[in-house]
């Protein structure tokens, strides 16, 4: 639900089952009850509340109840108590910090926690009136009382304790929090971001209170998780000998567990540090003021070993054995005379009652985990750190997060308080190392598929290639790229918008295919098959006409007129021209026969200038064209004219189309072609008058027909129709168009009946010259009826339209009448009206009698003598009686064409409404105002009382709620009174206020419905809790006072002190007397105080003296011979030094001599190897192909080749390589060089041998040998003449040479030999039947091979025969 701001408007928001009302003031919610819970429980409830300038108003929205508006009549019948957010500061006059879960007055607001108040905000007075901060005035008295803030603001010093003092109040935040001045509530303190290095070597974490440290290697959490405490393993060394360390412990101990105890040095594999004397600050951090995680003292504690932290020293009793380091006693211990008896496991419960914090008395407990004191039980109980849980003894011990298999991917490695996990090749681990995500390989390394795709995989990758999947590039070649591929289609194809295949390409859709035969397509091509007569050009894309002549020729004859011939039978192609052959034939070149004779072509082929005339010239011909055709460069053939081409304005508007000798002009539809111009002529439609109702005019091969305004073509685009609607006006007045007519109309259909002026903007109505008065003409110039009742619905108010030739009339039910205009039926009768119909019986009539309208309009439900039910709103029926909704009835008059409708009035027409309040009437209605505590009923006519005990059942707060006629009662319980600040709720009794002797001897705190003692230290509750009395602590435990006497006293107890002792400032124990600050204890260096006692001791380098005062120096080379090992040692009073050898340096302090890392020092001191550092030296462990050469410091390369520990091939050359070697075989063979095989040329195609020769592979090279016919060195052959070395060739005929041989041209008669190789006797005579085509296009493709059939033409490499 949206929020209104307008001023002086609620709105209700609903949240759950609590509505809260938002107003321009502000959210607030009422009636409020005590301060702290004011929040009313208004379930289905929604609530206008508006203010009109003169009073409030309620009127019902919606509601399940049967009294909808009782909550908003009890806002009003109340004392403004409108509550809404307060807010703790104001910045830049901007609202901040609101107080989140504080809904308030502003009163309350600005006295106590406020700055600004409300929604939108209002800023709070500087100084509130007329009492100041933290007061507010008494309803009763008008006094200032003080406010309790932590009472009336509820959240108020959240996560903390509240205590309320005069004007004020304070919040006493816990451990680990602190106070926030905005929120007003107590919020966690981050302790890592405000103390810095708080875990020193470790990564604080801060959690909810507290913090917990991550500590490193080497070290470990202290018991409460607040400091790493260094647990690095070491040497002890037990005393000191002429300034050396002396008597090393054997076992590794951490330097708290050796200095702590009776240790004089620690080293942690280095150097020795001598231990910080007993009494010295240094020593007081390292072992007296353990850490403890609250910054206070555990005197007396033992550190633990590595693993844990350390426990108190409990003493050991008869037959108990001692406790190791780490261990923790368990029950029943042993009781010193200043320790506190212990239970066993579990939660700890002490014995005594002077110890209630048990977290507080032990430090230690809870380890892994955070201490929370039981008070009821004096005990404790333990919240585990994340990563531990709880036992069945109530500790916190490690959680194996790797039983619930966190690792997908890994393997899980439980460590204490957490885990990581292991992951294996192809997957990687986070940054907290507690998953295995997959490594994206592809990404890692870009260039991982290299001229493929890398498609990375769970775990690991694979290489995609494209052109290895199956019909990749079907049709075509599949390239392989980076990252890709692509496709290279075969000639007769086109690679389809997939990109991943060849379709093929359909040729016969190409305009002009196969002209003068039939186009078929195929697989990547196409084939032209030609009508009878003509055949396929030489571009196999048109037919064209051949002849046939049979002429008898010799073969001079035929092959020296064109090489392309062929000649006899079985036709023999004729010699290409320039060959041996044909020059032996035709020695006088083309064109002339053998024996000197001009060949006559136009004889030899009558049709050799088809298209054309053809005239003989010496050694050749030439061809004079017919009409439309023109000779080729060349002269020898007639090509048809493209007159298309040649002239562009041919057939203009239509399409050319070439023929042979001519062309044939297309028109499109809408021209005629004309002959004398050659172009096509517009036809002019318009002449034949296509258009009715409209104008035609003609276009370029068309023609369009226009229609007037307000009309369209209809479907067949011929005729105009009237379309356009608009609205219909029934009056103009004063030159204004007025009283339209619902809906739109047609203008011929509005000015040929009621209307006066059509459109918008109207425009006057003029007389239709052909129709009359309710005639129209919509298509065409027919005049037919317009039927009013069907274009204007609804033209008869109330009654029934009937339509007539020209006219219509309104047809009315029984009882009405029409009106002056003739076309509204209204009811004139007058009758009862009643306000109550149920099963068809009227009751609770209203005086007077009164027409339909003025009843069912107002608030009358039945009218009339029949009793009949009035329509509902909203329906039809409803709309036609009453046009102008309720409130309104029809007088009968019309004004400009419109019924007059007059407003009724409710409150003078029924005198009974708004019973226990008063009517007023409203323009369109009317509107009840109720008394107080009284609301409006479900039908908003009378106010009935508001039952404010049901509406909100926790009204009264403590107390029960007692309805009463317009108010209500609280009866409070016990503890509770009610009236506070003029409310009637049931608010707390403050005891504490009332009667100051309460808690004599303590604090009394008023609680809810009573008071609480809260004594002081040293003070319990009497048995009534009424009163503080005093304990005897002196009775209560022996153990106070240690070295002195106990005295008790009243709330607190004072020790007297025995000699040697004296009491602290609080008087509570007995101290020792510190010895060392009376003249040093007579120590000549140190003095270290001890319990009843003191002990001296000297500087470092000086040993006491058996006096025990003085100091003498210790000589701590001979003590410690090895003290300056790789050095020499030299005693000085107090100290020593050391002068080193080489390969060491003296420590700043020249008490010891260093190691000198010569690998640190010179990184690139062993080149191509890893430097190891040694005592005083350094070794360099050289890489694979290196090695350490005498007198040299680096490594070295090894030339594998020179001493022979390479691997490399008998038939290959080693090459050496810095820290390596490479081999490579040698010419004519092939492989790594590590093993190498024979090349061999003759297959790939690298050897140098003639055409004319074999190639003879051998071991690491080859050789050529000529072919038979040829002779040479193999790689240069040439042809041997056979012909000219032996004449007896060829009988019968004359040999001729050919290349690697020869064969046989026979005489007439005979023929040669299968072999070619000799002639055999057969006399025939020769016939050469020539079939020569003429082709008048360009050469094309070459025509493929067919079956040797009569009748046919087939076409040889160059030449073409025609077979008879």
């Amino acid at each position: 639900m949206k929020q209104n701001t307008t001023p002086g408007r609620f709105v209700t928001r609903k949240h759950s089952n609590t509505y809260q009302k938002t107003a321009r003031y502000g959210p607030f919610n009422s009636p409020p009850g005590k301060l702290r819970s004011a929040a009313l429980k208004w379930s289905h409830l929604a609530v206008d509340f508006r203010y009109d300038g003169c009073e409030w108003r309620c009127a019902n929205t919606y509601s399940r109840l049967d009294t909808p508006n009782i909550c908003c009549l009890l806002l009003l019948s109340l004392p403004d108590y409108r509550t809404g957010p307060c807010f703790a500061s104001v910045n830049n006059q901007m609202c901040q910090g609101q107080l989140t879960g504080i809904v308030c007055t502003k009163t309350l607001c600005c006295a106590t926690v406020g700055r600004a108040w409300g929604h939108p905000c209002e800023m709070c007075p500087a100084q509130p009136h007329p009492c100041r901060r933290g007061f507010i005035p008494n309803h009763r008295t008008g006094a200032c009382q003080d406010v309790d803030e932590c009472q009336a603001i509820p959240g108020l010093c959240q996560g903390g304790n509240c205590l309320n003092t005069v004007g004020s109040f304070e919040c006493k935040c816990p451990a680990g929090h602190r106070f926030n001045e905005i929120t007003q509530k107590c919020e966690d303190l981050d302790e890592c971001s405000n103390i810095p290095g708080v875990c020193g070597a470790g990564e604080c974490s801060n959690t909810v209170g507290s913090f917990f440290c991550k500590c490193p290697q080497g070290f470990y959490t202290s018991s409460d998780g607040s400091k790493c405490l260094d647990a690095r393993g070491g040497y002890c060394f037990s005393s000191v000998l002429n300034g050396r360390c002396a008597n090393q412990n054997s076992q590794l101990l951490t330097k708290v567990q050796c200095c702590c105890d009776s240790g004089r040095c620690w080293s942690d594999g280095s150097t020795p540090e001598m231990c910080p004397i007993r009494g010295s600050e240094e020593y007081q951090k390292l072992c007296l003021l353990l850490p403890d995680g609250g910054g206070g003292i555990v005197p007396g504690r033992i550190p633990s070993g590595p693993d844990g932290p350390g426990v108190y020293p409990y003493p050991v009793g008869p037959g108990q054995t001692p406790l190791r380091p780490g261990q923790i006693p368990v029950g029943p211990y042993p009781v010193g005379p200043d320790q506190i008896p212990i239970q066993g496991p579990g939660p700890v419960i002490i014995q005594t009652q002077n110890i209630t914090n048990m977290c507080q008395a032990y430090r230690n407990l809870c380890l892994n985990g955070r201490c929370i004191p039981v008070p009821s039980a004096i005990g404790y109980r333990c919240e585990c750190n994340m990563g531990f849980r709880l036992d069945g003894r109530g500790e916190c011990i490690d959680e194996d997060e790797c039983e619930r298999n966190p690792c997908v991917h890994g393997d899980c490695v439980n460590t204490p308080g957490s885990y990581i996990c292991q992951c294996p090749a192809g997957f990687q681990t986070t940054a907290t190392r507690t998953e295995c995500r997959d490594l994206d390989e592809c990404v890692a390394n870009g260039r991982i598929c290299n001229n493929g795709r890398c498609v990375n995989t769970e775990g690991s990758f694979h290489y995609q290639d494209e052109c290895l999947i199956r019909n990749m590039c079907l049709n075509g070649l599949c390239i392989n790229e980076d990252g890709s591929f692509k496709c290279i289609c075969k000639p007769g194809y086109l690679l389809d918008t997939s990109g991943r295949m060849c379709v093929d390409i359909d040729e016969c859709e190409t305009p002009g295919m196969c002209m003068n035969g039939h186009c078929v397509n195929t697989e990547g091509s196409f084939r032209c098959e030609c009508m009878a007569g003509m055949a396929v050009g030489l571009d196999g894309r048109v037919c064209v006409a051949f002849s046939v002549v049979n002429v008898q020729v010799t073969k001079s004859e035929c092959c020296c007129a064109n090489s392309e011939y062929a000649y006899g039978e079985p036709c023999q192609p004729c010699p290409p021209q320039s060959s041996p052959e044909f020059l032996a034939l035709c020695p006088n070149g083309g064109g002339i026969t053998g024996d000197g004779r001009d060949i006559n072509e136009c004889a030899l082929d009558p049709d050799i200038c088809q298209n054309g005339v053809c005239e003989n010239m010496l050694r050749t011909y030439k061809c004079t064209c017919n009409e439309g055709f023109e000779v080729d460069p060349a002269g020898k053939n007639c090509m048809d004219i493209d007159e298309c081409l040649l002239n562009r304005r041919l057939c203009e508007n239509g399409l050319c189309r070439n023929t042979p000798g001519g062309f044939t002009c297309q028109c499109p539809k809408g021209y005629n072609f004309d002959s004398r111009t050659d172009v096509c002529e517009d036809v002019n439609e318009c002449e034949s008058s296509p258009c009715i109702n409209g104008d035609c005019v003609n276009s370029l091969g068309s023609f369009v027909c226009l229609c007037s305004v307000g009309s369209s073509l209809d479907s067949s685009k011929l005729e105009c129709i009237e379309t356009t609607k608009s609205t219909c006006w029934l009056k103009i007045i004063n030159n204004r168009c007025e009283v339209n007519i619902n809906g739109a109309t047609l203008k011929s259909h509005c000015c040929s009946t009621l209307g006066e002026a059509w459109g918008s903007p109207c425009a006057k109505c003029e007389k239709d010259p052909i129709c009359g008065k309710g005639y129209a003409r919509v298509r065409g110039n027919n005049c037919e009826d317009v039927d009013e009742c069907q274009i204007f619905p609804g033209v008869c108010i109330n009654g029934k339209c009937v339509n007539t030739q020209g006219s219509f009339f309104c047809q009315c039910p029984p009882g009405m009448t029409v009106d002056v205009s003739g076309r509204m039926c209204i009811d004139l009768r007058t009758e009862h009206c009643y306000l109550s119909h149920d099963d068809e019986r009227c009751a609770a009539p209203i005086p007077g009698k009164h027409r339909v309208d003025a009843c069912c309009c107002s608030v009358g439900v039945a009218w009339g003598p029949e009793c009949d039910e009035c329509p509902e709103k909203g329906s039809p029926q409803y709309t036609q009686l009453c046009p102008r909704g309720p409130g309104f009835s029809h007088r009968g008059d019309f004004i400009n064409g419109r019924p007059f409708l007059k407003d009724i009035n409710e409150c003078r027409m029924i005198s009974t409404l708004c019973s226990n309040g008063r009517c007023r009437n409203t323009i369109g209605s009317f509107r009840c105002r109720c008394d107080n505590g009284y609301a409006l009923d479900s039908d908003e006519r009378n106010c009935t009382d508001i039952d404010e005990c049901r509406i909100s059942p926790d009204l009264c707060g403590q107390g029960r709620c007692v309805n009463t006629p317009g108010d209500f009662e609280c009866e409070c319980f016990e503890g509770y009174e009610s009236g506070f600040m003029m409310m009637k709720n049931c608010m707390d009794i403050d005891e504490c206020e009332r009667n100051p002797l309460l808690c004599r001897g303590g604090d009394c705190v008023n609680t809810e419905g009573s008071f609480q003692c809260v004594c002081p230290e040293g003070h319990e509750i009497s048995a009534d809790g009424s009163a503080c009395l005093d304990i005897n602590e002196c009775e209560l435990s022996d153990r106070l006072c240690k070295h002195g006497q106990c005295v008790n006293m009243i709330g607190r107890y004072q020790c007297t002190c025995d000699t040697g002792y004296k009491s602290t400032e609080n008087r509570l124990e007995c101290v020792d007397i510190d010895e060392c600050t009376i003249e040093n204890g007579g120590c000549e260096s140190f003095c270290t105080n001890s319990e009843g006692s003191y002990e001296c001791s000297c500087n470092s380098g000086y040993a006491l003296m058996p006096d025990l005062r003085s100091c003498t120096d210790i000589d701590e080379c001979e003590e410690s011979p090895e003290i300056c090992d790789g050095g020499q040692c030299t005693n000085t009073p107090g100290t020593y030094q050391c002068l080193c050898f080489d390969g060491f340096m003296a420590s700043e302090d020249m008490k010891s001599c260093i190691d000198v890392n010569e690998c640190e020092l010179n990184p690139n001191i062993c080149l191509s190897g890893n430097c190891e550092n040694t005592k005083g030296s350094f070794i360099c462990h050289c890489e694979m192909g290196y090695s350490v050469r005498k007198g040299s410091t680096g490594c070295t390369d090894v030339n594998e080749c020179e001493i022979g520990a390479h691997n490399c091939d008998r038939h290959a050359t080693c090459t050496n390589t810095a820290g390596s070697f490479k081999c490579q075989c040698a010419p004519g063979w092939v492989g790594n060089g590590l093993k190498c095989s024979d090349l061999d040329e003759c297959s790939n195609g690298t050897h140098m041998c003639n055409n004319n020769a074999d190639c003879i592979n051998t071991m690491g090279s080859y050789r050529c040998a000529c072919k038979e016919g040829f002779s040479g060195d193999g790689f240069f052959c040439s042809d041997s003449d056979e012909c000219a070395e032996n004449s007896n060739l060829c009988e019968n005929g004359h040999c001729l040479n050919m290349p690697g041989g020869f064969r046989c041209e026979c005489d007439m008669g005979f023929i040669p030999t299968e072999d070619g190789k000799a002639c055999e006797g057969k006399e025939l005579k020769d016939k050469c039947s020539l079939f020569i085509r003429k082709e008048r296009k360009e050469r094309g493709r070459e025509g493929e091979r067919e079956p040797l059939m009569r009748g046919r033409s087939v076409k040889v490499k160059n030449w073409r025969i025609n077979v008879v």
